[in-house]
């Protein structure tokens, strides 16, 4: 080999060498055990089980560009603690963007997973139960992909929209919840898909529960959805308009498959 050709060789192996430190380094992802604030951009995994901490929010994402992979281990709250949250994702100072929430368990927390002007992030394969409240909320957040997640046995509903649009909730199961399966209220150009959404029971107040409920919320897709056996109505619409429902199964419900006082 020449001294011209071993110097480019060189060159080469060094660049090879730099280009896959620097890509090993960008994909590192930050292990955590415990409850704590994730104020910076990354990837986050969770190494083991947290629980029975007597905290008001065990993990707290301030920062955007934040992917937080539970590896299918379990966040177990404290039901004594009112207004408790396994994962909140907010700041007081600014919208958040681009979060993703996925692969948990989360039980016994007032609200498992709860999103606050947060928007074009993902949640995607969590299971949420028994928290006081509702598993999943989403409020004033718009633009999330809510897909593949379970919601059960639930004090209210299983995944509450609140002022949120352009949401996608789809293939969830939501199931045996003391309240709505999935309710929007003042949401509108959401897709509701594929969803099992039954088996809703009262609420602690002595309200009916339906497998899907729209509150003032216009423009909306329900399609492909399972609304089986809730105590209320498979789905329900009121005070909204423009909604679109298309090809749900909705059966067995105590008042109706479908029911709703503005034509939609």
């Amino acid at each position: 080999m020449s001294g011209r050709d071993h110097n480019i060789y060189s060159r080469v192996a060094i660049g090879i060498t730099l280009f896959f430190f620097l890509t090993n380094s960008a994909v590192t992802a930050i292990q955590i055990d415990s409850c704590r604030e994730i104020s910076s951009s990354g990837e986050y995994i969770l190494s083991n089980n947290i629980g029975n901490f007597a905290v008001s929010t065990c993990i707290a994402i301030t920062s955007s560009d934040v992917v937080l992979d539970g590896g299918s281990h379990y966040i177990i709250g404290n039901s004594a603690v009112v207004g408790s949250i396994g994962v909140f994702v907010h700041n007081q100072t600014k919208s958040l963007t681009n979060i993703t929430v996925k692969n948990l368990n989360f039980t016994n927390w007032s609200n498992g997973i709860y999103y606050n002007n947060a928007s074009n992030g993902r949640i995607d394969n969590n299971t949420v139960s028994s928290s006081l409240y509702a598993g999943v909320i989403l409020n004033y957040s718009s633009n999330n992909i809510l897909i593949n997640n379970t919601a059960k046995f639930n004090g209210r509903e299983g995944i509450y929209l609140r002022n949120s649009e352009k949401v996608s909730i789809k293939n969830n199961i939501v199931k045996l919840n003391n309240g709505n399966g999935i309710l929007l209220q003042d949401s509108n150009y959401n897709d509701i898909i594929g969803n099992n959404a039954s088996n809703s029971l009262n609420y602690s107040e002595g309200y009916n529960s339906s497998g899907i409920r729209l509150e003032r919320s216009n423009h909306n897709k329900i399609a492909s959805n399972i609304g089986v056996s809730n105590t209320a109505s498979g789905i329900s619409v009121d005070s909204s308009t423009n909604n679109t429902l298309i090809s749900n199964i909705v059966r067995s419900n105590d008042i109706k498959g479908i029911h709703s006082n503005i034509q939609s």
